[in-house]
Protein backbone atom coordinates (compact mmCIF):
# COMPACT_ATOMS: atom_id res chain seq x y z
CA UNK A 1 0.00 0.00 0.00
CA UNK A 2 2.75 2.55 0.76
CA UNK A 3 4.34 2.32 -2.76
CA UNK A 4 1.06 3.30 -4.52
CA UNK A 5 1.54 6.81 -2.17
CA UNK A 6 5.00 7.70 -4.11
CA UNK A 7 5.30 9.58 -7.07
CA UNK A 8 6.16 8.15 -10.17
CA UNK A 9 9.36 7.61 -11.44
CA UNK A 10 8.33 7.02 -15.16
CA UNK A 11 5.58 6.39 -17.97
CA UNK A 12 5.66 4.22 -20.67
CA UNK A 13 3.38 2.94 -23.32
CA UNK A 14 1.60 0.00 -24.15
CA UNK A 15 2.73 -2.54 -26.09
CA UNK A 16 0.93 -4.97 -28.43
CA UNK A 17 3.06 -8.01 -27.41
CA UNK A 18 1.24 -10.51 -29.34
CA UNK A 19 3.78 -8.85 -31.91
CA UNK A 20 6.89 -10.08 -29.53
CA UNK A 21 9.55 -12.64 -30.53
CA UNK A 22 10.03 -14.77 -27.22
CA UNK A 23 12.36 -16.33 -25.98
CA UNK A 24 10.96 -17.35 -22.79
CA UNK A 25 7.55 -17.74 -21.51
CA UNK A 26 5.96 -18.60 -18.54
CA UNK A 27 2.48 -18.72 -17.22
CA UNK A 28 1.73 -19.81 -13.63
CA UNK A 29 -2.11 -19.21 -14.65
CA UNK A 30 -2.52 -21.50 -18.11
CA UNK A 31 -0.67 -24.43 -17.84
CA UNK A 32 -0.75 -26.13 -20.92
CA UNK A 33 -0.11 -22.31 -23.25
CA UNK A 34 0.04 -23.59 -27.08
CA UNK A 35 3.86 -23.69 -27.66
CA UNK A 36 4.72 -24.92 -24.64
CA UNK A 37 6.30 -23.02 -21.63
CA UNK A 38 9.89 -22.26 -22.58
CA UNK A 39 10.61 -22.58 -18.63
CA UNK A 40 9.54 -24.66 -16.30
CA UNK A 41 6.58 -23.53 -13.71
CA UNK A 42 9.34 -23.40 -10.32
CA UNK A 43 8.84 -21.28 -6.68
CA UNK A 44 12.70 -20.82 -7.01
CA UNK A 45 13.70 -20.19 -10.68
CA UNK A 46 14.90 -15.93 -10.21
CA UNK A 47 18.44 -17.27 -9.13
CA UNK A 48 18.46 -19.50 -11.87
CA UNK A 49 18.11 -16.43 -14.21
CA UNK A 50 20.38 -14.45 -12.88
CA UNK A 51 24.45 -14.72 -13.56
CA UNK A 52 25.87 -13.30 -10.27
CA UNK A 53 29.18 -13.77 -11.61
CA UNK A 54 28.59 -10.44 -14.19
CA UNK A 55 27.78 -8.50 -11.38
CA UNK A 56 31.42 -9.37 -9.53
CA UNK A 57 33.32 -9.59 -13.01
CA UNK A 58 31.49 -5.95 -14.47
CA UNK A 59 30.95 -7.82 -17.50
CA UNK A 60 27.95 -7.07 -19.44
CA UNK A 61 26.57 -10.00 -21.58
CA UNK A 62 26.40 -9.61 -25.40
CA UNK A 63 23.13 -10.23 -26.85
CA UNK A 64 21.86 -13.17 -29.22
CA UNK A 65 18.89 -13.93 -31.03
CA UNK A 66 17.36 -16.67 -32.45
CA UNK A 67 17.26 -16.67 -36.77
CA UNK A 68 14.18 -18.94 -36.37
CA UNK A 69 11.09 -17.66 -37.61
CA UNK A 70 8.76 -15.81 -35.06
CA UNK A 71 5.76 -17.96 -33.90
CA UNK A 72 2.46 -16.59 -32.67
CA UNK A 73 1.90 -15.94 -29.44
CA UNK A 74 -1.79 -15.13 -28.13
CA UNK A 75 -2.05 -13.58 -24.42
CA UNK A 76 -3.39 -16.42 -21.87
CA UNK A 77 -6.06 -14.57 -21.18
CA UNK A 78 -7.36 -15.08 -24.80
CA UNK A 79 -6.48 -18.67 -24.86
CA UNK A 80 -8.89 -18.66 -21.27
CA UNK A 81 -12.05 -16.65 -22.67
CA UNK A 82 -12.27 -18.64 -25.70
CA UNK A 83 -13.14 -21.78 -23.40
CA UNK A 84 -15.28 -19.54 -21.29
CA UNK A 85 -13.22 -19.31 -18.42
CA UNK A 86 -12.89 -15.61 -18.85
Amino acid sequence: AYRTTLAKLAVSEPLDTTEMRLERRISAVYKDIPGGQLLGPTYDYTHRLLDFTLLANGEAPTLTTADSAQQPSPHVFSLLARQGLG
